[in-house]
């Protein structure tokens, strides 16, 4: 799940130092596992309420992919929302959230603070959204968009 702001800046979260995997990296806005039952778009809901504390209106798809590591494997649905906050996060798997511009998460994105899972994460909004933001309500009044923009403020 991304979640971004209304400028643009993507909320990524602070693991927690205890974590197992990527301890105190920063990581995507929410990532979880779908249980015994649920559908997708339920658990993701859950999961964004669980880790941030909040329920979000509308979750939008953005695309899915497999991710693949030396800890497990993956199937990767990535939804994005549109939320200013407040975060009521969850203080026993994070330590902090903040909101990131993109320009930033670029220019640290080597330099170790990030978890390898965020890093594939980003490459592939990156390369799938950036050119074609979805997050700029950028589209012709005349376009017929395959998802729908929000407003962002000026």
């Amino acid at each position: 799940m991304l979640v971004f702001n209304k400028k643009g800046e993507l909320l990524l979260q602070k693991r927690a130092s205890h974590k197992d995997v990527a301890a105190g990296k920063w990581d995507t806005s929410v990532g979880g596992h779908v249980m015994p039952g649920e559908d997708i778009l339920t658990a993701a809901k859950r999961e964004v309420y669980e880790e941030l504390g909040i329920i979000p209106e509308e979750l939008k798809f953005l695309y899915t992919y497999i991710h693949s590591n030396h800890y497990e494997s993956e199937l990767v649905y990535t939804y994005w929302v549109l939320h200013e906050g407040p975060f009521n996060f969850n203080k026993d798997e994070i330590d902090e959230v903040a909101f990131w511009k993109i320009e930033d998460i670029q220019n640290y994105l080597n330099l170790g603070y990030f978890s390898d899972n965020f890093k594939e994460e980003f490459f592939r909004y990156y390369y799938t959204c950036i050119n074609f933001p979805f997050w700029l309500n950028t589209i012709q009044k005349n376009s017929s968009p395959l998802i729908s923009f929000p407003q962002i403020e000026k």
